[in-house]
């Protein structure tokens, strides 16, 4: 359980505003420096508050679940799985993707050039 909060809770932490916060102090722009840190640090504050609360109302209603080892699957396995969904549909999707990704990277380079 605390794996997938985690995982959650780092898309959503401020640590571009930290970021900024200390290359401003570090520049001497004290006054947006101290804002955007006391903004981050109050941002992991709440955070921290979420978190300590849902585990709380969680709680309230079930026990926390067990934890359980997973175990991987043999390669031979996952092989011929692979190999028994390559549909049409899929190999379509693929040839979509890299089509797609071609084109971006040669606008993208068009436009650096001009």
């Amino acid at each position: 359980m605390p794996r997938a909060l985690f995982g959650g809770i780092t898309l959503l932490v401020p640590a571009a505003a930290l970021a900024i916060a200390t290359h401003e102090l570090a520049n001497d722009a004290i006054e947006s420096g101290i804002g955007r840190l006391a903004y981050s640090l109050l941002r992991f504050a709440m955070l921290a508050a979420g978190v300590v609360a849902t585990l709380k109302l969680w709680l309230l209603f079930e026990p926390m679940p067990v934890v359980r080892v997973s175990t991987p699957l043999p390669l031979p396995a996952v092989l011929a799985h692979d190999a028994g969904t390559a549909t049409f549909f899929s190999v379509f999707l693929v040839a979509i993707q890299l089509v797609g990704g071609l084109v971006l990277s040669s606008v993208l380079f068009a436009r650096s050039t001009r």
